[in-house]
């Protein structure tokens, strides 16, 4: 019986981390800045002010403070005040966050940031937040920094953060958790239309370019088909031009939906341009009355088409 009561003290002993209750750290943010919301280069950057309140003098957030998946961060002028048995850690922070964009729907786009902040040193083991929520909020003329973009939401929180090792703490198991406190605030482009159009005005204006040979004579061959050709090359250039200001994706977004169907329109266009050429080149006049008569209807049919078409696909992707 003793050497199974000295055994237990010996565990307890080494291993006090397993049954010691954590730290709390009552932690609040004050969002001031949010800006160069970058869709190209995967990122957005902002500015805050941190807090956190604790009673552990063994905690050192001046150097164990690590904003998750960012670049570039600076704590500028960090500081440590004590009130009694509590001590106050503040700092104002700068950082590039890493953010995978949705553009399926750009530019009806609605993004959701995410800031979290976690500490380097302390697991959940060692350390919990505790979400400040009453004190915690962004900087009141913030939409002013955001010309594109609504706010429609902010909330803070308070999660764990699963990693699948133990960072070589081998009392920890295979796995470890860290507390972290997260900002996550949800966007909404402004003046969706006039994107939408400024970006597709070069294909709009390949295609009206693409339907007027139809009135041109079919042994014109060099217009008729020429115009067609450009109309192809313009709506390819618009896709390039686009995808160097949109991030790629592996989703079909509306963007792609409107080039691709443009180009499969210009197609038909070419096709029905030889087949009237074909009936012209007959000379009877059954056929040149047939030739001109498809001429006449494939504009419409086709005009028509096109437009019902890609303004299914814009409403499609409001929503």
């Amino acid at each position: 019986m003793r050497f199974i009561i000295l055994f237990l003290l010996l565990i307890s002993s080494a291993q006090p981390s397993m049954y010691a209750k954590p730290d709390t750290v009552k932690i609040g943010m004050y969002l001031t800045s949010l800006h160069d919301l970058d869709l190209s280069d995967h990122s957005f950057k902002y500015d805050a002010y941190y807090w956190c309140r604790y009673t552990n003098p063994t905690f050192d957030f001046a150097n164990e403070f690590e904003v998750m998946n960012s670049n570039d961060v600076t704590l500028e002028s960090p500081f440590i005040e004590k009130f009694g048995n509590d001590y106050l850690f503040s700092t104002k922070t700068k950082a590039t966050v890493r953010q995978l964009w949705k553009t399926k729907d750009y530019p009806f786009d609605k993004q959701t940031l995410v800031i979290s902040v976690e500490s380097s040193k302390n697991d959940t083991t060692k350390m919990v937040f505790v979400c400040d929520r009453k004190n915690s909020k962004h900087q009141d003329s913030l939409a002013t920094l955001l010309p594109e973009w609504n706010i429609k939401n902010t909330s803070f929180s308070v999660t764990s953060s699963k990693y699948s090792t133990n960072f070589g703490t081998e009392y920890l198991g295979n796995t470890s958790y860290n507390s972290s406190f997260n900002m996550v605030i949800e966007l909404e482009r402004k003046e969706s239309f006039l994107v939408l159009f400024k970006l597709i005005t070069g294909v709009l204006v390949a295609f009206v370019i693409s339907c007027c040979v139809f009135f041109i004579k079919p042994f014109n061959i060099d217009p008729r088909f020429g115009l067609c050709v450009g109309g192809l090359f313009a709506t390819i250039g618009n896709k390039y031009i686009i995808e160097s200001m949109v991030p790629s994706t592996n989703e079909v977004t509306m963007l792609d939906d409107i080039h691709n169907v443009t180009l499969v329109f210009i197609f038909l266009i070419i096709t029905i341009s030889v087949i009237s050429l074909h009936l012209y080149e007959k000379g009877s006049t059954k056929s040149l009355k047939l030739s001109k008569l498809i001429d006449k209807l494939s504009f419409y049919i086709v005009a028509i088409s096109y437009s019902l078409l890609l303004i299914g696909i814009i409403f499609s992707h409001m929503n």
